[in-house]
């Protein structure tokens, strides 16, 4: 039987391993403390992060918002705003009505004293359900968008479609209003604060097409005027289109290929001029008001202004979580974001600032073969280094992942900050080539347009086509531009037939002046287009 001395040395055998333990649970609190004890987050104003150091909204953060209409509205007046005459013309509709007030206030205008302008600007659409149902045939077609589809790009009579010459007769007053606007030297639509603080993302979702809801009646009029043997008058109201086209200024990819697309449009219906018989006298009033017109914004200044939206999008997922982006949030997603030291938000602005800063050196690339490379090396780049081109979301261990990255404390920041960054850059990183193919395309037809109207005038007033495009320098134009895929001079060719001035497109290859298209039917044979390759991609006009 042990005595009392044995269980004495038992006892002050165990007291070591006590302490032991005691420390060990000592050290596991203040683990446990320092890895989940809640800390604020913090953004870290300076160049590398929030890429502009103000203005700030008042709980210290950049306002990006305020950012991009201080650069859009400075210097504008409702005196000297096109925008102002275009919501006389169209109505206070153009806006939602979620922010119909304070965007009227912007512009200097209220509800009851735009109603001295009524009638407002009828849409087609609208001027047919009206008229249709009291006439027994409908001569225009069942489609109304068809018929405006193919009357702002040919010349049309009255008698052929009396009806879409009675809503241009309706609308007579709005659209001088529009031709106004044209003629004024700023064109700002406004941007109103969404949310408090306010953000990009929600303003720029309001408007981005109004400015552009009056230019296709003015092509449609231009049409009916050529077509009753008025050029100059037509071309009147071309050159209000192009400007408006090239005019509002928000800064946003949305309005730049909205305005691509509508540049396109206008330049089709300068072809039905160009092939129309013009005097001499024609063709250098036109000439002469074409060569007058503003140029098409820079790419450049649409791209700094993407970096600030993206960065602006980082803090709205700062502020609400990853559903302010991508609409809704998985359980797993709202467990990251509610964790406590959540993601470090520094470190996602500085990765967004610095990839949106490579990608605006290579979209903006004056060359546009270096454009391409740079491009593709950048995006190769931001898919090795942050894995947005892997099958993430497929993962079949996703969930379990997000909630360990959730619920790991400090620990886990660095995988819950690489998480989010891919997130926010699967959904907002740019996809730029096609947009600036289809901005070059875009310009080099208007470059060409140029050309040819000045070719047709030295052929009306010489008696025969020049011998090549550097005859019409200086006499006719400044300067011969250069094709915008290559930088080499435009192609020029000359038969007994006519000319053709042609850029060498987007595959960078001289295909001829051929131009696979599937919107037209027939080749240059008159056969189907079964002749010309599928790449043939150049831009030419053609002059009989």
């Amino acid at each position: 039987m042990a005595d009392g001395s044995d269980r004495q040395d038992v006892t002050t055998a165990d007291k070591p391993k006590r302490r032991h333990w005691l420390w060990v649970v000592a050290a596991l609190l203040v683990f446990l403390v320092w890895n989940y004890w809640p800390v604020a987050s913090t953004i870290t104003i300076s160049p590398e992060t929030t890429y502009i150091t103000g203005p700030l909204n008042p709980d210290g953060t950049v306002n990006y918002f305020q950012a991009i209409v201080d650069r859009y509205s400075e210097g504008v007046t409702p005196e000297n705003n096109a925008a102002v005459l275009l919501v006389r013309a169209l109505g206070p509709k153009v806006f939602d009505e979620e922010v119909r007030t304070e965007s009227l206030r912007q512009l200097g205008l209220t509800e009851e004293e735009l109603a001295k302008d009524r009638p407002y600007f009828e849409t087609f659409e609208d001027f047919h359900k009206r008229h249709v149902l009291d006439e027994a045939a409908d001569s225009d077609g069942a489609d109304p968008t068809y018929v405006l589809d193919e009357l702002n790009r040919r010349p049309w009579s009255a008698k052929d479609h009396p009806l879409v010459a009675a809503w241009l007769e309706a609308n007579e007053k709005p659209l001088e209003l529009i031709v106004e606007a044209s003629r004024r030297e700023r064109f700002h639509f406004p941007l109103v604060a969404i949310g408090d603080p306010p953000n990009i993302l929600d303003s720029w979702q309001f408007h981005f097409q109004a400015p552009y809801e009056g230019i296709r009646p003015l092509l449609v009029r231009a049409m009916l005027k050529l077509g009753s043997g008025r050029p100059q008058q037509a071309y009147a109201d071309l050159v209000a289109a192009h400007t408006l086209a090239r005019g509002p200024g928000d800064g946003s990819m949305p309005s730049l290929m909205l305005a691509i697309g509508v540049q396109t449009m206008v330049n089709e219906a300068d072809h039905a001029i160009l092939q129309s018989d013009l005097t001499s006298h024609d063709l250098r009033s036109i000439l002469a008001a074409r060569q007058a017109l503003p140029t098409i914004p820079s790419f450049a200044s649409v791209f700094d202004n993407e970096r600030l939206f993206a960065l602006d999008c980082v803090m709205l997922v700062y502020r609400r979580g990853l559903h302010a982006i991508t609409g809704a949030d998985s359980p797993s997603q709202k467990v990251i974001m509610g964790s406590v030291l959540a993601v470090d938000w520094d470190e996602v602005l500085k990765t967004t600032n610095y990839w949106w800063g490579r990608k605006i050196a290579a979209t903006t690339e004056e060359n546009y073969a270096d454009h391409l490379r740079r491009t593709r090396e950048c995006d190769a780049a931001v898919e090795r280094s942050l894995g947005i081109g892997d099958d993430f979301n497929s993962d079949d261990g996703l969930s379990i992942k997000l909630l360990l990255y959730g619920l790991g404390g400090r620990l886990f920041t660095g995988p819950r900050t690489r998480y989010v960054t891919r997130t926010l850059f699967r959904l907002l990183w740019p996809t730029t080539e096609a947009l600036r193919k289809h901005y070059e395309i875009s310009a080099a037809e208007n470059d060409i347009l140029t050309l040819a109207l000045a070719a047709k005038l030295y052929k009306a007033e010489k008696g025969q086509w020049p011998a090549d495009l550097a005859a019409l320098a200086p006499e006719y134009v400044e300067a011969i531009p250069a094709d915008r895929f290559t930088d080499e001079p435009l192609r020029y060719i000359r038969t007994d037939d006519g000319v053709t001035i042609y850029s060498l497109g987007p595959n960078m290859t001289d295909d001829g002046g051929l131009n696979y298209s599937e919107s037209r039917a027939d080749d240059a044979d008159g056969n189907a287009e079964t002749d010309i390759p599928e790449e043939a991609d150049d831009i030419a006009i053609a002059l009989e």
